[in-house]
């Protein structure tokens, strides 16, 4: 499995990268909207399309003050890009070495949004996000209301 990899508070994340359409540095205005959850930071202009941009921190609960440098654009729901912090770059993972994420407790709002766990030589966790899960969820304003305070 091929994955970009991204941190979150010192915490190594990883999206598969056949789900990204684009990896930009953010450098494009966002505009807040009333109303929407603290994990929805607005909306921007990307290539002439209006992208949602989500924090991911924010979306993981995972307080996380920096500054988010890059915007990577889903390549299933084209009008959704996700801000991050820092981009460490491409890593492939043995799927062999993927551990099921609904065995482990993390500080992240909802397990079913972490696929795998995976670890590094010095068995430092990269948690492999469900981005189909995490899409399913944001696209359904009900969801909202279940875990955030609107």
């Amino acid at each position: 499995m091929n994955l970009l990899v991204f941190d979150i508070k010192e915490k190594k994340m990883g999206f598969p990268i056949e789900y990204l359409e684009r990896i930009t540095e953010n450098d494009k205005p966002i505009y807040p909207l009333p109303l929407l959850p603290k994990f929805v930071k607005g909306i921007l202009n990307f290539q002439g399309r209006i992208v949602t941009a989500i924090d991911i921190a924010d979306f993981c609960e995972i307080e996380d003050v920096d500054r988010r440098s890059y915007l990577l654009i889903s390549k299933n729901s084209s009008n959704i890009g996700y801000l991050v912090k820092n981009v460490f770059g491409f890593t492939e993972v043995a799927k062999d070495s993927l551990e099921d994420a609904g065995k482990f407790d993390f500080s992240v709002s909802d397990v079913r949004f972490i696929k795998y766990i995976s670890r590094s030589e010095d068995n430092t966790p990269l948690y492999i996000l469900n981005i189909e899960e995490i899409e399913k969820f944001i696209k359904n304003s009900k969801n909202w209301g279940a875990i955030y305070e609107i």
